[in-house]
């Protein structure tokens, strides 16, 4: 991560690099806190550097003491500039990448069922959790037909996100959005998610104004999102 955070610095990466570093750096504190520490490492080189040098032209020039000290006050300002502006700039992100953000974070593990009566559920959540998403989808199908059961509903629909199925996708969580007895419906949101994989921002747009308008479950996700991408 080091020579990655150098190259960035030191204008090394291409276009598309940086950008997807920067993309990292907005989300991941952990990045943020090593980009920090390269700086403030590189600045106190610089500055045992310039002391260094300080100390051998003061033999030779009673002047250069003034200038290196005003040299070295420039380099301390030009990080800590950096730094805020890395730490206070407000993210860039789209609401494209807000979504591949979130269903990274918090959409590629389904917790374990407590109730291991059924194997068939614990055995499609096992190949879902190792992205083996071909061997889950026919399993939580089945579940979902055959048992009353909203969650294999809903990680089917999440399985036919994983495989690019928008459109399979979008239909299972509208049916999930119409289902007034789930106490925490993220079938629209998840709709969202689906449009916005889709390349139809339009639509998850206003999804995302519905969910937050009916308080529903991804409000402060969607509030986020809309507020920071006007």
């Amino acid at each position: 991560m080091y020579e990655i955070i150098d190259n960035y610095f030191e204008g090394r990466l291409s276009a598309t690099e940086r950008e997807a570093f920067e993309r990292k750096l907005a989300q991941d504190k952990a990045l943020a806190d090593e980009v920090a520490f390269y700086l403030s490492t590189k600045a106190a080189l610089k500055e045992a550097n310039l002391q260094k040098r300080h100390a051998e032209w003061t033999r030779q020039r009673s002047i250069r003491p003034l200038r290196w000290q005003w040299a070295s006050g420039v380099a301390a300002a030009m990080v800590l500039l950096v730094v805020v502006w890395y730490f206070m700039t407000p993210s860039s992100l789209t609401l494209q990448e807000y979504a591949e953000v979130y269903i990274e974070e918090n959409l590629t593990k389904l917790n374990i069922q407590m109730d291991t009566s059924n194997d068939s559920l614990q055995t499609a959540i096992d190949y879902y959790n190792h992205q083996k998403y071909q061997e889950a989808l026919p399993i939580f199908n089945r579940l979902a037909a055959s048992i009353t059961s909203a969650k294999a509903y809903e990680y089917e629909g999440l399985t036919q996100l994983h495989l690019k199925n928008y459109d399979a996708a979008i239909a299972i969580f509208e049916r999930m959005a119409a289902d007034t007895e789930l106490l925490e419906n993220r079938g629209k949101f998840y709709a969202a998610l689906a449009h916005l994989k889709k390349g139809d921002t339009d639509t998850a747009h206003r999804l995302l104004e519905e969910v937050i308008a009916k308080n529903l479950a991804g409000k402060a996700q969607a509030e986020q999102w809309l507020n920071t991408t006007k």
